[in-house]
């Protein structure tokens, strides 16, 4: 009886054990299944933004071509004609400018009684030249100067009474006349200062 019941354990043992050597086997397959599964992988390709490229669209001939009659016939810029304008005449005589153009006229003298007036020395005087762009732009009028003549026949001083509406005219008149010699004037036996009126008339002929 006893070999029967030993027998039956040990078949028992034999078969726990087996079956535990079956069980660590699946345990041990178990254990290492991770390390070698078979992973499945999905890759998501994400599609690169790709620039599209400006299509070559051929324009329409309204937009990128002019109208074929415009391009035939060139543009011709208006060319602005302006009537030439006409200098302004001006007539004057030729001969020497120390005698064109001056003429004195009778001066008054005032300010003062006196026996002889003081008078210029023409003779002596230098006459004033009548200024070119003047005469180029065809200015005339008269000049009127008071001068203080000294007792020695010299300028001792100069105003302008009545200008010629021409400044240029003015001072030509004003820087000859200032150089100028009278004769002084007199009273009786004496000579004085006096005030002079002198008018210089610039005129073109």
């Amino acid at each position: 009886m006893r070999p029967i019941i030993f027998a039956g354990v040990l078949a028992i043992g034999i078969h726990g054990l087996l079956f535990g050597m079956e069980f660590d086997c699946l345990k041990k397959k178990h254990v290492y299944r991770p390390e070698t599964r078979a992973i499945t992988m999905t890759l998501a390709y994400l599609q690169p933004q790709v620039i599209q490229p400006k299509s070559d669209v051929k324009k329409s001939p309204a937009k990128s071509v002019l109208n074929p009659e415009s391009q035939k016939k060139p543009l011709i810029s208006k060319k602005i004609v302006r009537a030439p304008v006409e200098p302004e005449k001006v007539i004057f005589n030729e001969e020497s400018e120390t005698q064109e153009e001056i003429i004195y006229q009778d001066f008054d003298s005032t300010y003062q009684k006196a026996d002889r007036e003081a008078v210029p020395l023409y003779k002596v005087n230098p006459l004033p030249k009548y200024p070119r762009l003047a005469r180029k732009r065809g200015y005339q009028g008269t000049v009127v100067l008071n001068v203080l003549v000294n007792q020695n026949g010299r300028v001792g001083d100069l105003r302008l009474f009545t200008s010629s509406g021409y400044s240029i005219l003015d001072r030509k008149a004003i820087e000859s006349v200032k150089v100028w010699l009278f004769e002084p004037g007199m009273k009786g036996d004496k000579k004085l200062d006096m005030w002079v009126r002198v008018p210089v008339r610039f005129q073109l002929k």
